[in-house]
């Protein structure tokens, strides 16, 4: 993965903080920018105690974890599959990282409470389509809705069988399917497995 030289994680802490302090209050955001690279090193390591340390220290800092989560570890998911469709990363190497970034994600977001309570919380099915890989995405919308008070069912790897079942068995006002590849839409239509 060197398509630039490796950044330390002292580096992106400073260079982070600098944005922090400056004037501009939109600094944060574009400072995750630049040091998506940098975090991407970091969650590829050998071990994932620095990318977990930068994160805390972000927060430290006072980013916000709405922000470290979108802008920071969706940011480095993007890049790590951008650097496999351009062949320079393996796809062992992409595995590795998103899995080490949904860790860091979990961690995150865990601790957090909701962000409202509702009397009567939406009920909502997530999950990505039989099949698919590509999980992320769906894990950071079920946190997202959940920190907002929905109640959230379903799993990011659930089989036909069980979405079809879980559909049957209860009412959800929103149920979304994740879908990384057209293959999906044409060999597999998720909505089949509704009416079956």
């Amino acid at each position: 993965m060197q398509d630039s030289a490796p950044i330390s994680r002292s580096e992106v802490t400073r260079q982070v903080a600098e944005q922090v302090a400056g004037p501009a209050r939109s600094a944060p955001v574009a400072a995750m920018d630049e040091h998506v690279v940098g975090f991407g090193e970091l969650v590829l390591g050998a071990r994932l105690a620095p990318a977990r340390s930068e994160l805390e220290g972000l927060l430290a800092r006072g980013l916000s974890t709405e922000l470290l989560v979108h802008d920071l570890l969706v940011a480095t998911a993007r890049r790590l599959g951008d650097l496999w469709l351009d062949d320079r990363l393996a796809f062992s190497d992409v595995t590795l990282g998103l899995g080490r970034l949904q860790t860091l994600h979990n961690e995150l977001v865990d601790e957090l409470p909701p962000l409202c309570a509702t009397s009567t919380p939406v009920r909502a099915l997530l999950s990505a389509v039989p099949g698919e890989t590509h999980t992320f995405g769906v894990s950071i919308a079920a946190a997202q809705l959940h920190a907002w008070g929905w109640q959230i069912t379903g799993s990011p790897c659930a089989t036909a069988r069980t979405l079809t079942d879980t559909i049957r068995r209860g009412w959800f006002e929103v149920v979304g399917l994740s879908i990384g590849r057209e293959r999906h839409l044409v060999d597999d239509p998720p909505a089949r497995h509704v009416h079956e």
